[in-house]
């Protein structure tokens, strides 16, 4: 393709500790926050997609990608804040707030603390907390004891040595998948999780009990700012009535537009029956209820999964 938008890589530091980000393109600034066990270069296809229209952001969160971590055992709420003190330090105003899966819990937290420079939210398969979970009998009891254990200063020593090698992250996000979804993923899918499992053994553990804990259902009108809510009713780990019901809650003017896949992350493409079938009246209910630039956002977004 020509005129791609060029991918560029950055560092910055927010209270010492560093911050790697991607950008792209040029336009409005779009702020693009990866889920659990990724980072920012799961996105670049799309970074680049977008670029046409927006300039793309697109952090590693704390302790994942080539960011630093947080010292101690930081909450959500602290990964929040220290996103929100790097928007503040860039000066980003009149910002899309995209988030994905666990991005989708930060941006709640986020929206109580720059609210006034975000313009609107994207919400791609976000994670209201555990009550959504939708996982085989027995794993939440299991991860809930388990967890606790691996996420300890007696663990760090060895997990790190086994997090270090590619085979045994293959092994680790294979099983993982497996556990969680209660999928038999190929090997290639295996590898492909492996890669994008980029967290340090203390973050990702870390995360994993902090999202087993989480719950945003109580939060209420965290903001008014339109919202969009992308996501399947068969996502394969969270229940999507109940996603929809607490967002709805934190954010009153959210708008639902449905997709067609039962992957909690898309990592296949939708077929082009259903791009001809369902495509245009997707497009038809979003420019029903946003203005032009945000139809392109989420237009964009289809387009890359649907590539």
């Amino acid at each position: 393709m020509s005129n791609v938008p060029q991918l560029n890589s950055h560092t910055t530091t927010v209270d010492g500790k560093k911050i790697h980000f991607l950008t792209c393109g040029k336009g409005e600034p779009l702020i693009l926050l990866h889920g659990y066990m990724t980072n920012a270069a799961t996105f670049p296809g799309l970074l680049e997609y977008l670029g046409e229209h927006y300039t793309v952001f697109a952090p590693d969160l704390p302790g994942f990608g080539t960011s630093d971590e947080l010292l101690g055992k930081p909450t959500l709420e602290d990964i929040a804040a220290h996103i929100g003190k790097w928007i503040i330090q860039e000066d980003f105003k009149n910002i899309l707030l995209a988030g994905v899966s666990m991005g989708g819990s930060l941006s709640v937290y986020l929206a109580s603390l720059v609210d006034d420079r975000v313009k609107g939210y994207i919400l791609l398969e976000p994670y209201l907390g555990r009550k959504t979970l939708k996982l085989p009998k027995g794993i939440m009891p299991m991860l809930r004891i388990l967890t606790p254990f691996i996420d300890s200063p007696l663990t760090y020593g060895l997990g790190t040595k086994l997090w270090s090698s590619q085979k045994n992250m293959e092994f680790l996000a294979h099983h993982i998948h497996v556990l969680v979804a209660g999928k038999n993923h190929d090997r290639p899918m295996a590898q492909k999780l492996a890669i994008l499992t980029s967290g340090t053994y203390k973050s990702t553990w870390h995360t994993l009990q902090l999202l087993l804990d989480l719950d945003l259902s109580k939060q209420i009108n965290v903001s008014s700012k339109k919202a969009i809510l992308l996501m399947s009713s068969k996502d394969e780990m969270l229940n999507y009535s109940k996603t929809l019901e607490g967002f709805k809650t934190i954010f009153p003017q959210l708008v639902a537009v449905p997709i067609d896949i039962d992957e909690h992350y898309p990592t296949r493409p939708l077929t082009v029956r259903y791009l001809e079938t369902h495509y245009p009246t997707l497009l038809q209910n979003v420019i029903k209820n946003f203005d032009q630039s945000w139809a392109t956002t989420i237009k964009s977004f289809f387009t890359h999964l649907l590539e």
